[in-house]
């Protein structure tokens, strides 16, 4: 009966016409530091009081058009944006005055036609948001004012998670998500180039936990001392660290040995063995002569943070993912997707197509690209 009750308020919702509103705005805007030393950068923050009523994460539209005009003491002026605002109705930007003196800004947000589903309650929105604006004053000083001061880079063992509140840790604290793909607005890094841009590392050779996943050193005995007589190491055709993925200090590999099913989270500091998440599937046989036994779908490929900004959240996510053949040669591909967290299983796409060239987009999401050059066609 609930679920009969809620169809039907929402087919009711869906049939109510709606006339186009005309509603105000209300404009507001901030600067910090305020009094700035001159040729010191501030911040400029500006937002209106009500959300897009169509936002809804990366659905829907955000208020654009924010500016912000610049009188400078001796009465010059210039225009900062236009501006797109996040979901829930903010921009900022920084700006470095040069003059010393009394600055005025005034931010104007220049009005918007609204059109589309709403994202709270689902009924057709047909508004106009009017114009507004603010103004407000900025002093500058000839001496600098003192910066709020920031948490120094570690000298000294340090963990995870990192408070928040020291921004300049970004530095040495980048992540490793194995996507073998380029990022917008980044240099590409995979597991492949081996090489991270986003973060230092260790400038001196350090141990700080060892695991053994494979055989290794000299065979010794009658194999001899030649360079042939040394165990497989995993290091190529057929590694035994894969992908690996890094997020938040853990590191993820799948289960290096035959069967190969399901893959492990290792805490990066201590080696401790977090969890275990078995990824095994059904037994097939892959291969022209069947030889190549092949159980289930593998565990990772690669792994993602997925940057979330909607009217309710911001913040990041961290997911596992695995990319490829569901059931051997011949089988059609699925993507499974893993909480980093757990290791559980959150979702799958059936009968995708394997293969493409992954790109990482500028709020982590994971673009696929296909191009037939048979048929000239491009897909995503």
């Amino acid at each position: 009966m609930a679920l009969v009750l809620c169809l039907t308020v929402t087919a009711i919702f869906a049939l109510i016409p709606t006339a186009a509103a005309n509603t105000p705005t209300y404009a507001f805007l901030t600067v910090s530091p305020n009094p700035v030393g001159v040729n010191q950068q501030a911040s400029i923050i500006m937002w209106i009081d009500k959300i897009d009523p169509t936002t809804a994460g990366p659905q829907g539209s955000v208020w654009e058009g924010f500016q912000v005009l610049v009188t400078k003491p001796d009465g010059a002026t210039i225009t900062l944006g236009p501006f797109k605002a996040d979901p829930a109705a903010f921009a900022y930007t920084l700006y470095t005055p040069d003059q010393v003196g009394t600055y005025t800004l005034k931010f104007t947000f220049p009005g918007q036609q609204v059109t589309g589903m709403g994202a709270i309650i689902p009924i057709p929105i047909n508004d106009y948001y009017q114009p507004s604006s603010f103004t407000t004053t900025l002093t500058v000083q000839n001496n600098p004012v003192t910066a709020l001061p920031q948490t120094p880079l570690p000298s000294d063992i340090w963990t995870r998670p990192i408070n928040a509140q020291n921004q300049n840790w970004y530095t040495i604290s980048g992540n490793w998500l194995g996507t073998g793909a380029t990022t917008f607005g980044n240099t590409a890094y995979s597991w492949s180039g081996n090489f991270n841009p986003n973060s230092l590392a260790p400038n001196s050779a350090h141990i700080v936990w060892r695991k053994s996943i494979t055989l290794g050193g000299l065979i010794g005995g009658e194999y001899g001392g030649t360079s042939t007589s040394n165990y497989y190491t995993g290091k190529s055709y057929e590694p035994k660290f894969t992908p690996p993925v890094i997020i938040n200090g853990v590191i993820y590999y799948n289960e290096p040995d035959a069967p190969k099913e399901g893959f492990y989270a290792v805490d990066l500091r201590t080696g401790e063995t977090l969890w275990w998440q078995n990824s095994s599937g059904p037994v097939t046989q892959m291969g022209l002569t069947g030889l190549l036994g092949y159980n289930g779908y593998a565990g990772i490929t690669c792994g993602q943070i997925l940057k979330l900004a909607n009217p309710n959240e911001e913040g990041g996510r961290g997911y596992l993912w695995y990319m490829g053949l569901e059931n051997g040669l011949g089988s059609p591909a699925v993507y499974r997707l893993y909480d980093a967290q757990t290791g559980q299983e959150i979702l799958t796409f059936k009968n995708a197509i394997d293969g493409g060239t992954r790109i990482v987009g500028p709020t982590g999401e994971m673009l696929v690209y296909f191009l037939d050059g048979t048929f000239n066609w491009l897909a995503m």
